[in-house]
This record gives structure tokens, sequence and C-alpha cells, in this order.
């Protein structure tokens, strides 16, 4: 059998073809994957929770020490609507 090379010993261009289109799904899932989860913002884990997001109000001075306290109870009251 004769090879000039480039029929590949037999697998011909239908096998590189497949490599290639598997490969740029691949880089695209990838590059997918990338973007979606930075547009999406942090992950649940790097999320404030409402008591957190309070305390950095009062530590910037958004609040007052009385505000914060009044909020905060309510926050932990048994009448506040569940957290979503």
């Amino acid at each position: 059998m004769m090879m000039d090379g480039w029929d590949m010993n037999g697998w011909g261009w239908g096998w590189m073809t497949i490599m290639m289109v598997i490969g740029v799904l691949l880089v695209v899932l990838l590059v997918r994957t990338f973007f979606r989860e930075s547009a999406l913002g942090p992950r649940s884990e790097d999320r404030l929770t409402a008591d957190q997001i309070l305390a950095q109000r009062l530590a910037r001075g958004e609040i007052d020490e009385a505000d914060y306290q009044r909020r905060l109870a309510a926050l932990h009251s048994k009448d506040a609507p569940p957290a979503a």
C-alpha cells in the first residue's frame, strides 16, 4: 500500500475533521462557561447575608447604631417575611 502522507494510515480526512470539530466545540464550551459565570455575578458562597450587608452599612457610616439595631431586629423578627 502506497502512502503519500495524506491518508494518515487509512484514517483519512474524515477523522481529522471530526477531531477538529470536537476541539472547536470544547473551546466554545469553555469560553461560554467562563463568561456565563462571570456574567452571573458572585458565586453563592461569595454572596453576603442580610446581616453582613447591614454590618457593612454601619461600618461605612451609611446608617447609625440605632438604625442598625432596628433593622437587625426587623430582620430577625418572627413577623418578617422569609428570605427568597
